[in-house]
């Protein structure tokens, strides 16, 4: 019973983990949007990914402003949660590739959060590619083209 409930309570503590992370990373979950899945959301498991950009919004990191790939599992039902990180004053939208990649909706952007859904659609092993554009107040665009891998 106790190891039932232990492994009932794990998707919450990884929930609140990547929250707690994001903050002390200087990204915020202010923009978070309310919570949308398929399924229970306790099952789900959040992936943070950070754009690290200056206040210009110019990436701090040139060569690898974001994980290349970003992997999320099919069976641990991986969430994506894109953050600008510190957060500029700036737009993030992502764009799939093929439509809607391996997931059953488009990720959703709130301003400065991305969410996507967990990967249903592909297949294990599979890369897609999708675009990360930030547009700041002023009109300036960062493109960025990275993969996001599904995993068994």
């Amino acid at each position: 019973m106790k190891a039932q409930a232990r492994a009932n309570s794990r998707p919450v503590l990884l929930s609140l983990l990547a929250v707690m992370l994001a903050a002390l990373t200087s990204c915020s979950a202010e923009q978070a949007p309310p919570r949308t899945t398929f399924g229970n959301p306790a099952d789900e498991q959040p992936v943070s990914v950070s754009l690290r950009l200056n206040a210009d919004g110019i990436p701090v990191e040139v060569n690898a402003p974001v994980p290349d790939p970003v992997v999320l599992s099919k069976g641990s039902k991986h969430t994506a949660h894109w953050y600008l990180c510190p957060p500029v004053d700036a737009k993030l939208e992502i764009e799939m590739k093929d439509g809607t990649g391996p997931f059953r909706n488009r990720p959703r952007s709130y301003g400065k959060h991305v969410l996507s859904d967990p990967p249903e659609l592909g297949d294990a092993g599979k890369d897609y590619r999708y675009t990360i554009l930030v547009t700041t107040k002023d009109g300036k665009q960062l493109r960025l083209d990275p993969v996001i891998r599904v995993a068994p």
